[in-house]
């Protein structure tokens, strides 16, 4: 079943989102290497066991993310997967395979903070921009709500 689904989805791709081979190649490989951690094959067999796809929760993905950042691949390799677990499950949602999308989880760099940012997270204050941007020919200061490019309209 999983097989055809796989398929079906990346059929959609391909043909209904227009995505590159390259995109097609890497998504068909992630899903792969997601589906082998969530039912890995039996030793005594060297079979690969079906994986059920309703059993697979929002834990269950974060622990194969933790996995991969254990096992130090990049994180735009695991945002990459992450993506293309989403839009697995979206596909599976839109066919009514599944009911809710167990992907939806937050952004990758919350899931794995970086060295220089502290494990809490919190929100960072922006920096107000400069009034004078190249000389004092230039007056940047706006009012506040009024966007970029209704300034010189």
């Amino acid at each position: 079943m999983i097989d055809q689904l796989l398929t079906q989805f990346l059929e959609h791709l391909r043909y209904e989102r227009n995505v590159s081979a390259h995109t097609l190649r890497n998504y068909e490989s992630d899903l792969l290497q997601f589906f082998n951690y969530f039912a890995p094959a039996d030793p005594n067999e060297r079979k690969q066991n079906e994986p059920d796809i309703g059993q697979v929760d929002h834990l269950t993905i974060r622990e194969w993310l933790a996995t991969l950042h254990s096992d130090k691949k990049k994180k735009t390799s695991i945002a990459r997967k992450l993506a293309a677990l989403r839009t697995f499950f979206q596909f599976l949602v839109r066919e009514s395979v599944v009911e809710s999308n167990p992907a939806k989880l937050g952004s990758c760099p919350s899931i794995f903070p970086s060295k220089t940012q502290s494990a809490s997270l919190k929100p960072r204050t922006p920096k107000p921009i400069s009034a004078s941007v190249t000389g004092p020919s230039w007056n940047c200061s706006m009012p506040q709500g009024y966007g970029f490019r209704n300034w010189f309209n």
